[in-house]
């Protein structure tokens, strides 16, 4: 029987930028897809963002495009209209489906994706879901999005669009901002097991060592950590606090940690083959998340944590208490 070629269909994911280092999970699900030929779609790329180059992969106005080119795609893109240039070029790629990671996404790529005539996945992922409908509206995210909850209501109800939430909670949020009960399910993020996994049986093996990574904005609650191990630190002189990631309260984490910085190390930008190797040898993951002041706050979950056999620290809410067996 002569081979034959399985034709995979194509699916386009889109996010506005490709790819910040805080969108990895994106990245590895790209990776990942077999039964779909991924083409990742954006704005624009990231500078200094993760590698992409092995993925397909365009932009609707590159940093090589004339001004004139750059300017009809701002106005289009601000005003809302439809910019035939890049509806030309998403029609191109003869996608099946569209799957766009954020609602804030969905809602500015909607007058392109409104004409393709295809279904369109949107995952909720968190702020773009569980951020107050007042302070969208009262225009605390800008100009353009003081109109986001009311379109992201209104693209719910539009025939062949349908949500996933990345978790129970963000499904609560969803339903709770109106989204309607029958167009959304939960599909969490998984982790590769085979890439993080212990190799280090014991956690009394490894060094007395917390290790937080994450965004460094506020719902993440990397500020109570640091304060909480500097009340432990003179007890246990061989213990340490790694930090990564990046974010704009790293200038205040750093001034916060103060003199005590050989014992509190920040990494910076981490790859996901580094985070594994960090919890690796980590005694501790810290997810010690909070309400921001605009009600975001932090509802996915720490699988990567415990695929590697670290001890969790995390803060005492029900979409946590969920994760762990018997509760807190």
């Amino acid at each position: 029987m002569p081979f034959q070629t399985i034709q995979r269909k194509r699916v386009i994911v889109m996010a506005p930028t490709l790819l910040p280092w805080s969108e990895t999970f994106i990245r590895e699900q790209v990776l990942a897809m077999q039964q779909w030929q991924p083409i990742l779609v954006g704005e624009r790329i990231a500078p200094d963002g993760l590698p992409i180059d092995q993925l397909p992969h365009q932009v609707f106005c590159p940093s090589t495009a004339n001004i004139v080119r750059r300017l009809a795609y701002a106005i289009s893109s601000r005003l809302g209209f439809t910019d035939p240039i890049s509806l030309r070029a998403l029609r191109r790629l003869d996608a099946s489906i569209v799957h766009v990671h954020f609602g804030t996404a969905a809602v500015d790529y909607w007058p392109l994706l409104r004409h393709l005539q295809i279904p369109i996945v949107i995952t909720l992922h968190g702020f773009d879901i569980n951020v107050h409908r007042q302070w969208w509206e009262a225009g605390h995210g800008g100009p353009r999005r003081r109109s986001y909850p009311t379109k992201l209501l209104r693209l719910a109800h539009q025939p062949g669009v349908s949500f996933i939430a990345v978790s129970e909670s963000i499904r609560d949020c969803a339903l709770a901002f109106g989204i309607p009960p029958e167009r959304i399910v939960v599909r969490h993020i998984g982790v590769n097991t085979d890439a993080f996994r212990p190799l280090v049986a014991r956690t009394t093996d490894r060094p007395r060592r917390a290790l937080f990574v994450a965004r460094l904005v506020e719902k993440k609650g990397a500020k109570y950590l640091l304060e909480a191990f500097q009340r432990v630190a003179p007890h246990l002189p061989d213990a340490e606090l790694l930090i990564g990631g990046t974010g704009p309260e790293e200038a205040e984490l750093r001034t916060l940690a103060g003199q005590s910085t050989s014992a509190i190390r920040f990494l910076g930008k981490l790859s996901s083959q580094e985070v594994c190797e960090h919890l690796r040898h980590s005694r501790v993951f810290c997810c010690p998340s909070v309400t921001a002041s605009n009600g975001d706050d932090l509802r996915t979950n720490f699988v990567s944590n415990q695929a590697v056999s670290s001890a969790g620290m995390i803060s005492g809410w029900d979409q946590f208490r969920r994760m762990v067996a018997g509760g807190l």
